[in-house]
């Protein structure tokens, strides 16, 4: 049983479109399309099919300083989340 990755203290849990099936702890890059603001982040939990979700919606870890941003443009789907190869 592996332990789920720790968030660092002042960042926040946001449910995100993130692709494919990757590990917790796999770094994550957050682009906001509206802005090409980009946002550092880790997976904490990967996408699950809920049978209910029009997207699957995994969990991501983002510093605190860009949740509001970073939720507003997930709700909006204003943005895409990068995985390195």
């Amino acid at each position: 049983v592996t332990a789920p990755p720790t968030i660092p203290q002042d960042w926040w849990a946001v449910p995100l479109p993130i692709p494919g099936n990757p590990a917790p702890g796999t770094a994550v890059r957050i682009v906001l399309t509206d802005t090409s603001t980009t946002v550092e982040g880790v997976v904490v939990s990967a996408a699950i099919q809920d049978g209910f979700a029009h997207e699957n919606a995994g969990l991501a870890a983002i510093p605190g300083e860009h949740a509001g941003a970073v939720a507003a443009a997930a709700i909006n789907q204003r943005l895409v989340v990068l995985l390195a190869p």
